[in-house]
């Protein structure tokens, strides 16, 4: 006999269809969601999701909010755009997951909200879930090279490589707010800041 996934029915809206966005609806078709809504102000990137992945198409976020059943909504778009989403989710007390920023526009707002609302909010840590850096935190737990003193760790990007489908100038890492080079920290921060819990001996500086 099948076991029906409970999760299967749970409704969704991913805003921002981009090469993220695109992602995050692949990792709910994996968990068996069947119930997708899109957004993104590119008529390419609508029509892109909905021929490759059946989503249906909203035109305005917070009148699809304010209409459907939605259980969460997930945050791709650029970083200085992620606030007025989370906006939008705070207002209808929404879960959301929102993609990992350099930016702390009305966060700490957000934050008390949140707690409020008792709203499950869930910032990208991808790389807290790598391989390789489970290893690596095993590893380190375990004094298996022995004790730790410090770590220096680089880190870079060849933002050519990033989108090979658009120019670096077109989309945000070109911004100075936003850039490549400065939003690759929180993605490594957030897996390195990890291992300094408990140890009061570890410190990170950037």
């Amino acid at each position: 006999m099948e076991t029906k996934n409970k999760y299967s029915e749970l409704k969704f809206l991913v805003v921002g269809l981009g090469s993220m966005g695109k992602r995050r609806i692949r990792n709910l078709q994996q968990l068996e969601i069947k119930n997708i809504d899109g957004f993104d102000l590119r008529s390419d990137r609508k029509e892109e999701a909905k021929s490759k992945y059946s989503v249906t198409i909203i035109d305005n976020v917070e009148e699809a909010v304010s209409k459907n059943n939605y259980q969460a909504i997930i945050i791709s778009v650029p970083p200085a755009q992620h606030h007025l989403y989370i906006k939008i989710a705070l207002k209808y007390s929404l879960h959301f997951f929102v993609e990992a920023s350099v930016l702390d526009t009305g966060i700490s707002e957000a934050i008390e909200e949140i707690k409020a609302k008792q709203i499950v909010a869930a910032p990208s840590s991808t790389l807290f879930f790598h391989p390789a850096v489970k290893i690596i935190r095993e590893l380190i737990s375990q004094n298996a090279i022995g004790k730790t003193s410090h770590v220096t760790y680089h880190s870079g990007q060849y933002l050519p490589d990033w989108h090979t489908y658009e120019s670096v100038s077109d989309y945000y890492v070109s911004h100075k707010e936003t850039g490549g080079a400065r939003e690759i920290v929180p993605f490594e921060l957030t897996w390195l800041t990890n291992y300094s819990a408990g140890h009061s001996s570890y410190r990170v500086s950037m």
